[in-house]
């Protein structure tokens, strides 16, 4: 707990919350975990119910005070303990960028294991496909592809008609 604890205040300074505000959530996160007598990363949905229920019927607590505690449980769960989640499945959030890459295609050998491969299978290093594609309308000779280099063969003639429709008037 004190691990999450950390990064909770990390979070919470992150965010720019108050001081008073980022102390009652630390609070109320820290007496969740106590009344289950559990971390709060090992707990679920059912558990954060049962502990908002224990606080109107049992605690007969006031509605800002359930507010409260429901607040700094969404905040835990969404902003602590779904960064590490994402870390550990290695889908990050918008911003962060994916530093590492290891195995076969890695970008630093992935010319060397490509040759390696066409080497040991024994294919060309230039693979020409029939590319079929649309030659110009002026010219009915062959057109080189830009993708692969082979000829491109015409095999129809693509013209259409659109009609323009301008913003904001029914057609």
């Amino acid at each position: 707990m004190n691990q999450l604890r950390i990064r909770m205040a990390e979070e919470l300074r992150l965010r720019n919350y108050r001081e008073v505000t980022a102390k009652e959530y630390l609070y109320a996160v820290a007496r969740y975990a106590r009344y289950f007598m559990k971390s709060p990363d090992e707990l679920g949905k059912d558990d954060v119910r049962k502990y908002l229920l224990h606080l109107a019927d049992e605690r007969k607590l006031s509605f800002s005070s359930i507010n409260t505690a429901c607040c700094a449980l969404r905040f835990f769960y969404r902003h602590v303990m779904e960064f590490i989640r994402r870390f550990l499945q290695h889908v990050l959030p918008d911003g962060f960028v994916r530093m590492r890459y290891y195995g076969f295609m890695a970008n630093r050998n992935r010319s060397a294991n490509i040759e390696l491969c066409r080497k040991l299978i024994g294919a060309s290093r230039y693979h020409e496909p029939n590319c079929v594609g649309v030659a110009t309308a002026e010219s009915e000779k062959r057109v080189i592809c830009p993708k692969c280099g082979g000829q491109m063969i015409n095999v129809r003639e693509i013209i259409g008609v659109y009609r323009i429709r301008r913003r904001g008037r029914a057609p």
